[in-house]
């Protein structure tokens, strides 16, 4: 088996390019384990044995990333066998332990509502901000979305955005009408500034990603917020705000413009956190 495993070390190397960390590392991940079968003097691998091993590898307080990693390990050298027919294990049955998804932050009712007082609306800058960080807050939009959008594409009447999102698909997304009274004063404002796009400095230039993003970490540290904000903080909010109020997943999806469900899932485990935490809380008073 040592022999089958140099070759398949072999075999990464020049064909697939992996580098000699990696190498270095699934050689112990494969050896570490056929030692683990050794003593059972078994003719040949089965599925059963590499669920026997993962659980191995859980009692013995492995971390995840790691468990991943020599599954993967073992799940490639047994797909080079068996192209080498040398095993008649069936590849495709073999499940590798997913990845934990990191549940996204929120922001707090407190915390939008003091990021929301912190430009000052008097000058053009001011309200050019709010607008941005509202337009954040209530439409969900990715920065790149906020930053692309075109007059044309504000319906006052319907009070719906037009939005071209990821691929150039373009979705409906609605607005409240706080957002609305001072986005009209900003157009207000700008209305001599010759440009089709929504958001522009005096000067007449379009509004940049970084620009939103250095000024929210900016009003953020102004107010005492110690989170770490960034614009897309706000479309996670939008998202748990929508499913812990009646939305359900596929209107979420539609309003968030996720091509896949299994994107916006993970916002319906945000919101199960949240409410465990206002139970705790709840229960040691």
């Amino acid at each position: 088996m040592n022999e089958e495993i140099e070759n398949f070390l072999i075999y990464l190397a020049t064909e697939k390019g992996d580098s000699k960390k990696t190498l270095e590392a699934y050689k112990k991940d494969l050896q570490q384990f056929f030692d683990y079968f050794s003593s059972k003097n078994k003719k040949e691998v089965t599925l059963e044995d590499f669920s026997e091993y993962l659980i191995y590898l859980n009692d013995k307080k492995y971390k995840r990333t790691s468990v991943i990693r020599k599954s993967t390990a073992i799940k490639s050298f047994l797909k080079f066998l068996k192209n080498e027919n040398k095993t008649s294990i069936v590849i495709s049955e073999i499940k590798i332990p997913k990845k934990e998804r990191k549940l996204p932050d929120i922001l707090t009712i407190s915390e939008v509502s003091l990021l929301f007082s912190a430009p000052d609306i008097k000058t053009y800058k001011g309200l050019l901000d709010l607008v941005m960080i509202e337009m954040c807050y209530y439409c969900g939009l990715r920065v790149s979305e906020l930053c692309n959008l075109k007059i044309e594409d504000i319906n006052f009447t319907a009070l719906h955005l037009k939005v071209l999102g990821k691929g150039s698909k373009e979705r409906i997304v609605p607005f409240s009408e706080e957002l609305a009274s001072y986005l009209t004063l900003y157009l207000q404002q700008r209305e001599k500034i010759v440009n089709p796009f929504v958001f522009v400095h005096q000067n007449g230039k379009r509004v940049s990603r970084q620009y939103l993003f250095l000024e929210i970490k900016k009003y953020a540290l102004e107010k005492g917020i110690k989170k770490n904000i960034h614009p897309h903080l706000f479309r996670h909010t939008f998202a748990t705000n929508l499913l812990e109020n009646g939305a359900n997943l596929r209107q979420v999806q539609t309003l968030l413009g996720h091509k896949n469900i299994e994107t916006t899932e993970i916002y319906t485990h945000v919101s199960k956190k949240k409410e465990r935490e206002i139970y705790d809380k709840a229960m040691k008073r």
